[in-house]
């Protein structure tokens, strides 16, 4: 990962697992449904694990809780993928910055 794709806010690691919804648009028809593992959470975007790469630069949508000691929020928006990298075969850690973003208290 170079200059370019360095954070520009720091994330915090998530301690338990969750999921996050994505949204991945298609030309074909409705839009695939992805469900990803939240790493790491910041003020300006999020890391998150999947079994398919995500293509840098593309505009996704994302929904989900993230649940933190500090913080309980259902969050909803849009975002753009910094970076996708192969981890281990089959698994991608990615970076999505927020393009646009909406939170609310979740239940």
């Amino acid at each position: 990962m170079g200059v370019a794709n360095r954070r520009l806010n720091n994330r915090r690691q998530v301690a338990e697992p969750q999921g996050l919804q994505i949204r991945v648009p298609s030309s074909s028809g409705p839009a695939r449904l992805l469900v990803a593992k939240l790493v790491d959470v910041g003020e300006g975007g999020v890391g998150v694990e999947t079994f398919v790469p995500l293509t840098e630069g593309a505009v996704l949508g994302v929904s989900g809780d993230l649940i933190r000691e500090e913080f309980n929020l259902r969050v909803s928006g849009r975002v753009r993928v910094t970076y996708s990298t192969e981890i281990f075969p089959g698994l991608y850690r990615n970076g999505l910055q927020f393009v646009e973003v909406a939170y609310a208290r979740a239940s």
